[in-house]
């Protein structure tokens, strides 16, 4: 049996997996209610939902926050490994013959080195920061080394006890970091589907209370969104000289747009209407052959975090040559 459609939260479905969506649909709700706070209905509203939504951006922020922190601690390590197999090696390698020869038939520095450069350059991390374990622990072997080898060896043992330590470190960091990231990422989840909750409680209370005239909700709600959050990538093509209205969608000052142009210059800017012109519009140019990316806040005039009213996305082709766009809502 089908589920009933009234039974189904729309504002999941819209949202899936898609966090920076559900910011975005449960700003456009916020500013709303707080828009209207003078209405005792709404100002009620407000007081039971902007927890939610603080509660949903703090943790979109803090998960994105973590998520750049976790590619570069990735990063450090890679470039650790990197600097063992094409350096360091190379470097612990000639302090050991000259303290104490190199060969075959040479057995301290086969007790050292006796696999090569191999065990350094290649395989898993982990095998290979053993392997700069074992070293750091023979260089100092009295069982291997006499006295006055390990005296000899002592700046390579100084150097190759350092590195293990920065090894470590850079290990222990990702690897907290992955684990810190996925707890980001569940209290995401967790402060997603509460909003989708409350968006959901909150349409049935406007229903309950407005269903002789259930239109007046609509601006509560980002339909558009909710609706369309399917197509994000807009295209085409411009004669000389024309303006063309691309999409109707409400902007959030934080969000962000991708815009691409062909062989002419090309501007865009928002606007009241599909039919507004460029006059007393903010203008934002792209260079021929260009791609800039944009928040919605540096095409209006408005305070951080505010619904942008002008919801009319425009593009003019600025000379007198053919040229194409190309939008992308991030």
């Amino acid at each position: 049996m089908l589920t009933w459609l009234y039974l189904n939260n729309p504002f999941l479905t819209a949202v899936g997996r898609n966090f920076k969506l559900a910011v975005h649909i449960s700003t456009i709700t916020d500013a709303a209610l707080y828009a209207r706070l003078s209405d005792p209905f709404y100002a009620a509203q407000y007081a039971i939902y902007h927890p939610i939504h603080l509660a949903l951006t703090t943790a979109y922020t803090n998960w994105k926050a973590q998520g750049g922190t976790q590619v570069g601690a990735t990063l450090t390590l890679f470039q650790l490994y990197k600097l063992l197999s094409a350096v360091k090696i190379s470097v612990w390698d000639l302090g050991i013959t000259n303290a104490v020869g190199k060969g075959a038939a040479n057995t301290k520095y086969m007790s050292l080195l006796g696999s090569g450069h191999k065990p350094f350059q290649a395989g898993k991390h982990d095998d290979r920061m053993q392997a700069v374990a074992a070293l750091n622990i023979q260089l100092a072997n009295p069982l291997v080394l006499s006295a006055a080898d390990i005296a000899a060896l002592a700046p390579t043992k100084a150097d190759v006890n350092t590195f293990l330590g920065s090894l470590s470190l850079a290990n222990t960091t990702q690897a907290g970091h992955v684990t810190q990231t996925s707890s980001f990422s569940d209290a995401l989840t967790l402060a997603v589907g509460n909003t989708c909750t409350a968006l959901y409680a909150m349409l049935g209370l406007c229903i309950n209370k407005f269903a002789a005239t259930p239109t007046v909700i609509e601006p509560i709600f980002d339909l558009q969104s909710i609706r369309n959050h399917k197509q994000l990538i807009y295209t085409g093509a411009l004669t000389e000289y024309e303006t063309e209205n691309i999409l109707q969608h409400t902007f959030v000052t934080s969000d962000e747009l991708k815009l691409e142009s062909g062989a002419a210059k090309i501007q865009f800017y928002l606007a009241a209407t599909a039919a507004a012109d460029a006059a007393n519009q903010i203008l934002i140019t792209v260079n021929p052959n260009s791609i800039i990316t944009i928040t919605a806040a540096q095409l209006v005039n408005a305070a951080p975090g505010a619904v942008i009213t002008n919801t009319f996305l425009h593009v003019v082709n600025t000379e007198n040559a053919a040229g194409n766009f190309k939008v992308s809502l991030l």
